[in-house]
């Protein structure tokens, strides 16, 4: 673990992948069994999709699939194995994998966003923007999720199934 080279003055207001809320939250079931991180690993904090054996999860939208399956949320320890490194939010690789399809969650918006906007998942890595309804982003997707709060670019935001805002 490397020595301690900055004190910050704030708490932060979250992490990516945690509960925001204690407001309703559900996960999502595949054929009554756990799902399995894929071969490239699960980011916390991004949208995922359970693949076509409705086994692995990933964060890269499966050929001919729609909206993500959910969001991976931060709900268990991921094992660091990169050398030298203190920190990681992937899972390796085989592990099981919990997606949430409802709840509210902290996120990290690459353009920021404002409240009521809805949530689009990138289809190539699961990374989130917030942005109009009905908008067009290359490699995107709209989700069912929507903008819980404002935030500039790359800060954390609150994402949520549970309502329209």
């Amino acid at each position: 673990m490397s020595f301690q080279t900055h004190v910050n003055y704030n708490w932060g207001v979250g992490v990516e992948g945690d509960f925001a809320s204690t407001n309703p939250r559900a996960s999502v079931v595949v054929n009554g069994h756990a799902l399995q991180v894929g071969p490239e690993g699960l980011v916390i904090g991004r949208f995922a999709w359970v693949d076509t054996d409705e086994i692995t999860a990933t964060n890269k939208q499966p050929s001919g699939a729609g909206k993500p399956s959910g969001f991976v949320n931060r709900n268990k320890t991921a094992i660091i194995t990169e050398y030298m490194a203190s920190a990681t939010m992937t899972y390796l690789p085989g592990q099981p994998a919990a997606l949430m399809k409802q709840g509210d969650f902290w996120a990290r918006s690459s353009n920021g966003g404002k409240r009521g906007q809805k949530v689009y998942a990138s289809t190539t890595d699961g990374n989130i923007l917030c942005d109009n309804a009905g908008a067009s982003h290359a490699g995107y997707i709209e989700t069912d999720w929507y903008c819980a709060n404002g935030a500039q670019a790359n800060e954390l935001v609150v994402i949520s199934s549970n309502a329209e805002y």
